[in-house]
């Protein structure tokens, strides 16, 4: 009689994404994805008056920006530094601001908005011909006071600032994005804003690669209760005073900024003001990797359900293939279990290891290791006779791992299959004691599958839409029998 296990029930093997690791990806680190649909955005509070302590106060505005993208998974801060020097006249219309290590670009322009403009949501006005120019005074506009990190009486870096404009518009700053990104922020001086009906709100506008509005408007609030203040040289309406104006888009939507300025004067309309800003800052996730694991067939027979585990939310990430299972909520591409059930010595079980770059930038250097269930033993000859095999394999050695990536098709069988050799192609199994080649989750106790998915300067893109591009997502699968 065959005696059962219940220790390999498949609930004790279950398939903790711990079981998967990573070893390198491109500038990042993976972090779990989530899914916001509006951006978040931050406005701080009004600092005014030119002195150290006002500074350091300035200083501190972004914080909070700051820890919200670390905490979502921002791994590299780009703040722009314009160098020190006199005075300097620069194109209003198309100004190129920062380029990041990672090769995206910020521009920035000057626009004007008429009130039928800034009454379609979609609209960034149109190109303003006014003088933009690079200032190195020691305050922004209308001595709204510098950031104590930019502030330096000797070499202290330059802003960028504006000081005409349509009479019968109202002004705004565009930063344009070579590509979608996740956060970014800048510190604005002298932006005013009135939100009692007795002045005019500064606006905040986001839009999409297609130039669509993300959301509503966010209007800019003041700093004061009491806004029959505002006006003249009072602070705490905009007027002479600094502030920091940036968001977080987990969901790396934002491809535009509009910065719109408003008026604290009782009765006017913003279209005599303008506004200035310093140290613009881009803050990127890079890549952000996704897995999800499952049983996809017991003795040879697939598996073909599809099930959502409740405990993870990588299962239902909105970039894997469509068309969506309409009883478990996941993409049909997600085949297999979570548990199996009981299984008795003998039992072959195959497991299939689905990946997903859903990140704001491409992977490079990847590498996945998954360790082998204890009281299982790695089938080394699971793919013998298969084909293609990957290139670099040694002829006639034995295929133990299945690979599926393609860059121009779905792949919903493997495309490639791998060695369990040292050789030069991507795959490799490692026995039990062996020093494994990438990080994997714990020791290799009982054996560990390596598949290096992608080297340098090969990349894997980051998934734009629902399994698009086809090669910004795929499997490796190898296949173990119960001891």
């Amino acid at each position: 009689m065959i005696k059962k296990n219940p220790f390999i029930s498949l609930i004790n093997t279950l398939i903790s994404i711990a079981c998967t690791s990573m070893r390198s990806l491109l500038l990042g680190l993976a972090v779990p994805s989530a899914a916001v649909a509006v951006p978040i955005t931050y406005i701080s509070d009004e600092v005014g008056f030119n002195n150290i302590t006002s500074r350091i106060q300035v200083d501190t505005q972004d914080d909070n920006w700051r820890n919200g993208a670390i905490n979502f998974g921002a791994t590299n801060f780009t703040q722009n530094l314009i160098t020190a020097g006199t005075t300097e006249s620069i194109s209003a219309t198309a100004y190129s601001l920062m380029t990041a290590a990672s090769g995206i670009s910020v521009n920035v322009s000057l626009r004007n908005l008429t009130d039928a403009e800034l009454a379609l949501p979609h609209s960034t006005g149109t190109a303003a011909t006014g003088n933009s120019r690079l200032d190195s005074s020691s305050t922004l506009q209308s001595s709204a006071p510098r950031p104590a990190s930019l502030y330096n009486t000797n070499a202290q870096p330059r802003f960028w600032n504006e000081g005409s404009g349509s009479s019968s518009s109202r002004n705004a700053i565009l930063f344009t994005f070579s590509e979608p990104v996740v956060a970014f922020g800048a510190w604005f001086g002298d932006l005013e804003t009135r939100t009692d009906e007795n002045g005019t709100p500064a606006i905040l506008r986001l839009l999409d690669a297609e130039g669509k509005r993300i959301g509503d408007d966010i209007i800019i609030p003041t700093s004061t209760l009491d806004q029959s203040n505002c006006g003249s040289n009072f602070r705490g309406c905009g007027n002479s005073t600094t502030r920091w104006i940036g968001f977080l888009d987990p969901e790396a939507e934002v491809k535009q900024m509009l910065v719109i300025v408003g008026d604290d004067d009782f009765g006017d309309f913003g279209y005599r003001e303008h506004l200035s800003f310093i140290g613009a800052t881009l803050a990127e996730k890079f890549a952000n990797l996704i897995l999800v694991k499952r049983i996809t067939a017991i003795n040879g027979i697939e598996l073909t359900e599809y099930v959502d585990d409740l405990n993870s939310s990588e299962d239902n990430d909105k970039y894997w293939p469509v068309p969506i299972d309409a009883q478990s909520g996941i993409s049909t591409y997600l085949r297999g279990v979570i548990n199996g059930g009981l299984v008795v010595p003998g039992d072959e079980l195959e497991y299939t290891i689905y990946f997903l770059v859903n990140g704001s930038r491409g992977i490079t250097n990847l590498s996945l290791c998954d360790l082998i269930p204890e009281y299982s033993t790695f089938m080394q000859t699971a793919f013998n006779g298969l084909a293609p095999i990957d290139s670099g394999g040694l002829p006639g050695t034995d295929l133990g791992i299945a690979l599926a990536l393609d860059n121009s098709t779905l792949p919903k069988q493997p495309t490639v299959y791998l060695t369990n050799a040292d050789d030069q192609d991507r795959g490799q199994f490692f026995p039990a004691g062996t020093i494994v080649s990438a990080t994997c989750s714990a020791n290799n106790d009982h054996g560990a599958v390596v598949v290096d998915v992608v080297t340098s300067p090969e990349v894997l893109p980051q998934a734009t839409a629902p399994g698009v591009p086809t090669n910004s997502y795929g499997f490796i699968r190898f296949r173990v029998k119960v001891n």
